[in-house]
């Protein structure tokens, strides 16, 4: 079974020699051509001399915010790599860049944290029929959106099955040229089943593969994975950088839409998409609300509101209510204070000598919205998270 149905930076160039990949027969490779990666120019660079020179490593580690390129990046080069034209690769026109867009290539297999449920596996566990063509839909999702943000209502994982799959196709050699190429994001979040099954070909993988392993979170993935890959670590976007994005992938939607997912996209192209494709008024809503209550100091209230927001198991709605609340207290509360602004935090943050905002609390607050955010965007305990932020803001809040 094909598994792809059965479809700022620093690099260690210190270990170039020792990673570098070697096809066999390798003729002078063309210059990368990146047509649809937004910003990222450490990235270009990097991987761009690399591919010209012929000296790509056979195993990256792609390290930056969810939807700010590492799989456009990613992806950009699988593409290139898997190119037949001399000149300029990717062309988006041999036979090769045509099976990519169709999501056909046999020698380019994905790999991402999924939420499968039980009609997906069988009595023992295991990935079934219905399952892999389950995982082949959301391939080619992924693959036609490079940008997307995935949305679970629960905690996605990587299966072992599927690690597996894309192993043996590996073990296995190209089929359709001299290259292989294997994307495999949220490496982090693997389970030691799964990183196990992926270490020995990482190790040793066959002349002319190329693994890219993805993460948000360089931090949690195993030492034994680092240790394997050259590591490009990759920044969030710049506002003009996730602009030009928005004009790009979504020319229709509404400029004042854009904008606005500008403001709150926190250096990610994919959640300014999201945010563009789908107006988070309820997040918004539960963000004020969860403020106007920390500012009450009303319990009574904010329990059950958080106990509300955690039986969601939307991690999403989560992720924009701690954007919104963010936005809100670094753009509202470090500039004067409106009428507006003290319709959700009252005389809290105001100095009584000057009336002026008090910062130091306004940055104390950011700050542990920050984290939260992080926490959650890390697939924590949402209640936990929820209940320390409350207690945090409160006390902030109401301290004399």
């Amino acid at each position: 079974m094909n598994s792809i149905a059965p479809v700022h930076g620093i690099v260690r160039t210190d270990l170039n020699d020792l990673f570098s990949v070697t096809a066999p027969d390798a003729s002078p490779m063309p210059q990368l051509a990146w047509k649809h990666l937004i910003g990222q120019q450490r990235a270009r660079d990097v991987l761009g001399s690399a591919f010209a020179a012929g000296s790509l490593g056979h195993a990256y580690l792609l390290c930056g915010e969810r939807g700010a390129g590492t799989f456009q990046a990613a992806l950009e080069l699988a593409t290139a790599l898997l190119c037949t034209n001399a000149e300029a690769a990717p062309c988006y026109q041999c036979e090769g860049c045509r099976k990519v867009l169709a999501q056909s290539h046999p020698d380019l297999h994905v790999i991402f944290p999924v939420a499968l449920s039980a009609e997906h596996k069988g009595s023992d566990g295991k990935i079934d029929d219905e399952g892999w063509d389950h995982l082949t839909s959301l391939v080619r999702a992924r693959l036609a959106g490079p940008y997307a943000l995935d949305a679970y209502e629960t905690v996605p994982q990587i299966p072992v099955d599927w690690v597996r799959e894309v192993m043996h196709s590996i073990v296995r050699g190209a089929t359709a040229g001299t290259h292989l190429v294997a994307i495999i994001d949220g490496v982090d979040m693997m389970s030691k089943d799964s990183a196990n099954a992926m270490l020995k070909t990482l190790e040793e993988p066959p002349a002319g593969t190329i693994m890219l392993l993805l993460s948000e979170r360089p931090h949690a993935v195993l030492p034994t994975i680092v240790s394997r890959c050259q590591v490009l670590r990759m920044g969030s976007l710049s506002p003009e950088n996730i602009r030009d994005g928005l004009r790009t992938l979504r020319p229709d939607a509404p400029a004042d839409a854009r904008e606005h997912a500008v403001h709150y996209a926190m250096g990610s192209l994919g959640q300014a998409i999201s945010l563009v494709d789908e107006p988070d008024t309820a997040a918004a809503e539960a963000g004020g609300r969860f403020l106007r209550l920390c500012v009450a100091g009303d319990w009574l209230q904010l329990a059950p509101f958080v106990d509300e927001l955690a039986a969601r198991q939307n991690f999403d709605l989560c992720v924009h209510m701690l954007v919104h609340m963010a936005f809100c207290i670094r753009n509202g509360l470090l500039t004067e204070v409106s009428a507006s602004r003290k319709y959700i935090f009252g005389d809290a943050l105001v100095l009584p000598a000057t009336g002026g905002v008090d910062t130091a609390r306004a940055e104390r607050m950011l700050a542990s919205c920050q984290s939260s955010v992080f926490a959650v965007r890390s697939y924590g305990s949402v209640p936990l998270i929820l209940v320390n932020l409350a207690l945090e803001l409160t006390e902030i809040l109401h301290e004399q």
